[in-house]
């Protein structure tokens, strides 16, 4: 591989699941690993559901990363939701499921694209605010986030940290 940086451009392409079923599991697989250290709780089937389930309702969501004609990565994300927060006023809000690129472009500068180009999407949405999940173990992550301006919010639980980000 040549020697990548953070100023090579990505794309971001939705899936082609009836072609890539199989590497979006094999992404979550390694996104599991790297977070539980173990494949132990892992459920394909559950997975496989999950994809059909985005494709469904949220495909605009749902995109792999392309550089130089590969896919080195996938995101999950939903850009805008809409509730009642508990004063029954509207809030608008995005949640990402999944930043994900293959161990050997991580590094270098391009995870930081993912982050931008999902941020981006969720405030042209009209989001005022990201939330996301990570696994306290996972210190690279941890670092990541932080380093982009996201907050803890509450006490971590068996699903993991939840983290805001202020888009106001």
């Amino acid at each position: 591989m040549d020697k990548l940086s953070g100023s090579q451009t990505l794309q971001f392409k939705p899936v082609d699941f009836d072609r890539h079923e199989q590497l979006c599991l094999q992404f979550r697989k390694d996104a599991h690993l790297a977070s539980y250290g173990s494949l132990a709780y892992f459920n394909e089937e559950e997975m496989l559901n999950w994809f059909r389930y985005l494709i469904q309702e949220n495909p605009e969501g749902f995109k792999h990363v392309w550089l130089k004609g590969q896919i080195i990565g996938q995101i999950e994300y939903k850009a805008i939701i809409e509730e009642a927060n508990e004063n029954n006023q509207a809030n608008s809000y995005s949640y990402i499921n999944l930043f994900y690129l293959k161990p050997e472009y991580r590094n270098l500068g391009l995870g930081q694209q993912l982050h931008d180009f999902v941020v981006k999407q969720c405030q042209l949405a009209g989001s005022r605010e990201i939330f996301l999940r990570y696994i306290p173990g996972n210190k690279q992550a941890k670092a990541f986030y932080r380093k982009n301006g996201w907050l803890f919010s509450g006490e971590p639980d068996y699903r993991g940290q939840l983290m805001v980000l202020d888009l106001t």
